[in-house]
């Protein structure tokens, strides 16, 4: 894909602020996607126990989709957000949950860019047509996505299909409706730095970014597009850690190594200290995405079905890259589009037409009918 600068503003990923490539990249990270969430995740705050997956849930009241609920800490701007939980939960480890092959789903999860949009970075009527036709039939249809709620934009014709958004991998939930932050899942930051110098040390010539809730900062020298926008913090690691405010994603970068090369060598390093993923994009260099530990658009996603009280056999989920795998993995149903990474085509998740062909909302439609 072609990056948003040309379309005149920077960014618009799924992964991050640097848009996917049009095609897979080469060599897979072998087990770059490592945790699936687990039932029984710790959440901080007060909660209560669903009887479904077991899980401890804020009581913030999560809106979903078409539902409408009423959420605290109204008065949103984009320069200021106010975040009213942040909650950690311990690694997790949930074997797939295989559902029923056919039939109506009760909840509909995809990815954005390179899965839900076409090339053009849009919504296709087709797609649209599925989001709001499940919204009709009370099925909350909910964005995945690996963007920051700063390139949201995207959703707007989707107002009325859903109005929460799962960003930044699952480190953050954005209701579209209050232009809340509901849910956040910071990373230590000392353990972030600790992590960000051993990768150093094996790997010569990666540089580093923080991304918040509601902004961005790297190192001098780091190539995101993402450096040059308005409000992004130029520092080195510490320095970021006391000026930026709670971080959700470490970003690592190489303009030596695509994102499969920079994740399969990273994994040795990183181990259980935090979640890590990768997408594969279409700037100059790899990138690498790292989370909390337990934090992926999967563990994320079952805090919000177990307060619908829906259980993931009754969730479909697409997606493309490997950023997706833990939420495809976790689904009853997990589909790949045809233009998807190779290690997910090749996983034994249902396979469906691209992203240019309309595959999710081709499917959605057919599965509604």
């Amino acid at each position: 894909m072609a990056a948003d600068a040309a379309a005149g503003r920077p960014g618009g990923v799924d992964r991050h602020s640097d848009l996917p490539a049009g095609t897979p990249g080469v060599a897979a990270a072998a087990g770059s996607d490592q945790r699936v969430p687990a039932v029984g995740l710790a959440v901080a705050a007060v909660g209560f126990a669903l009887a479904v997956l077991r899980i401890a849930v804020p009581a913030v009241g999560l809106a979903l989709a078409i539902l409408r609920i009423a959420v605290p800490a109204v008065g949103f701007a984009f320069t200021r957000v106010r975040i009213p939980v942040r909650a950690r939960f311990p690694v997790p480890e949930l074997p797939a949950v295989t559902g029923s092959p056919t039939g109506r789903p009760r909840l509909i999860a995809t990815d954005l860019d390179g899965t839900f949009l076409g090339s053009d970075h849009k919504v296709s009527p087709t797609n649209l047509a599925a989001a709001r036709r499940a919204a009709e039939l009370g099925i909350p249809f909910v964005v995945a996505t690996g963007r920051p709620l700063r390139w949201l934009d995207v959703l707007d014709e989707l107002a009325e299909a859903h109005s929460q958004v799962v960003v930044s991998n699952g480190a953050a939930v954005f209701d579209l409706a209050t232009r809340t932050v509901v849910r956040s899942f910071p990373l230590d930051a000392a353990t972030a730095v600790e992590v960000a110098d051993a990768l150093r040390t094996a790997i010569p010539g990666i540089t580093f970014g923080f991304e918040t809730p509601t902004g961005f900062g790297c190192e001098p020298g780091c190539p995101s597009v993402e450096r040059a926008s308005a409000g992004s913090v130029m520092a080195d690691l510490d320095a970021l850690t006391a000026r930026i405010g709670p971080v959700i994603k470490l970003l690592g970068y190489h303009t030596r190594l695509d994102s499969d090369a920079l994740a399969e060598q990273a994994l040795r390093v990183v181990g259980d200290r935090l979640t890590q993923t990768h997408s594969v994009v279409a700037g100059a260099y790899g990138l690498l995405e790292l989370s909390a530990p337990g934090v992926t658009k999967a563990s994320t996603l079952a805090l919000m079905c177990a307060e619908l009280g829906v259980g993931a056999s009754d969730v479909i989920a697409f997606g493309d890259m490997p950023n997706d795998r833990a939420m495809l993995a976790w689904a009853g149903r997990g589909y790949v589009v045809a233009n998807g990474h190779h290690s997910l085509l090749s996983a034994g998740f249902t396979v469906v037409p691209g992203n240019d062909a309309d595959g999710v909302g081709r499917t959605v439609l057919d599965l509604l009918a």
